[in-house]
């Protein structure tokens, strides 16, 4: 059985930015009643063949493993890639929101510093050498 999680990327380059939905593959190590335990290494390949760990995915640690509960609205991965990428765009949508606030409140800030020093520049304090 197989999980998915999409995520984005961003490469910088000097002229330009390539933005990419990189989706990774988990593998079940153990079902229990509550949930998986799963890990970003096939657990068919052996460890001793250092060629099939070639083609692992490298954004994980080679011993990661995280237990995902069945019946939970908000998990790390999905069983189906549909389900995935719907959370995807979940997580991408509510980061809009934390960023769209974080930006208006800098943009709050930088407002009132400008009023701030039109003030100090108004009181024309003489200055001291």
């Amino acid at each position: 059985m197989e999980f998915y999680r999409y995520e984005r990327e961003v490469t910088n380059y000097t002229d330009k930015s390539v933005y990419e939905i990189i989706l990774h593959t988990f593998f079940l190590i153990k079902e229990t009643n509550k949930g998986y335990w799963i890990s970003s290494v096939n657990p068919n390949i052996k460890k001793e063949n250092s060629n099939d760990l070639e083609e692992f995915d490298n954004t994980y640690p080679i011993d990661f493993k995280k237990w995902i509960p069945k019946q939970s609205m908000k998990r790390f991965a999905y069983p189906t890639q549909k389900e995935a990428l719907f959370n995807f765009k979940k997580r991408t949508e509510k980061s809009i929101k934390i960023l769209s606030n974080q930006l208006m409140t800098a943009k709050k800030f930088n407002n009132m510093c400008d009023d701030k020093i039109l003030k100090i520049d108004s009181l024309n304090f003489p200055i001291l050498n």
